[in-house]
């Protein structure tokens, strides 16, 4: 993979391809942790906080078309997952994946937060599934809600009201 996203930062192709039936036109960085449930999850709540502190800069720093955060309840992971354009990708490594250094330092600095690792990797959506867009009464559109979540309970907390799709 690293070849081929060599190839990518080196020549800003689109479409690259790991093998024939394998091509991405998207690269992601992560970064993780574990985070201890000691102290009411206190390095959870710690970890979140930093993320949200430098998400503005892991964002303009980086040009990603997205950022996502993966929390694992059961083995205790936490994952920031920076997803850019392939074409992008270089540059962002040539400023070695700046603020990545900031972030996993400060993340070394909270108790409760171990194996700190990062990874590369590329990152396609196969498919979206389908999709369903839940009105509530009063005209107010709540969401696009994948097929794959229980909307019905999740849209009844906020919307407090009998919901019908759209």
């Amino acid at each position: 993979m690293m070849r081929a996203a060599a190839q990518i930062s080196r020549f800003g192709a689109r479409n690259a391809s790991i093998t024939p039936k394998v091509s991405f036109n998207n690269i992601a960085r992560e970064w993780r942790c574990k985070w201890s449930a000691d102290n009411d999850k206190a390095s959870l709540d710690a970890a979140q906080t930093l993320l949200e502190e430098l998400l503005p800069k892991v964002k303009s720093a980086s040009g990603a078309s997205s950022v996502q955060r993966v929390v694992c309840g059961g083995c205790l992971d936490f994952k920031v997952v920076v997803k850019l354009p392939a074409e992008k990708f270089g540059a962002w490594k040539e400023a070695n994946f700046e603020p990545e250094e900031a972030f996993l330092g400060k993340l070394k600095g909270i108790d409760g937060i171990s194996t700190i690792e990062t990874q590369t990797y590329t990152l396609e959506e196969v498919d979206r599934g389908s999709s369903a867009l839940w009105k509530v009464p009063g005209d107010l559109s709540v969401a696009v809600v994948p097929s794959s979540f229980e909307p019905y309970e999740i849209l009844w907390k906020v919307a407090k009201s009998e919901l019908a799709p759209r």
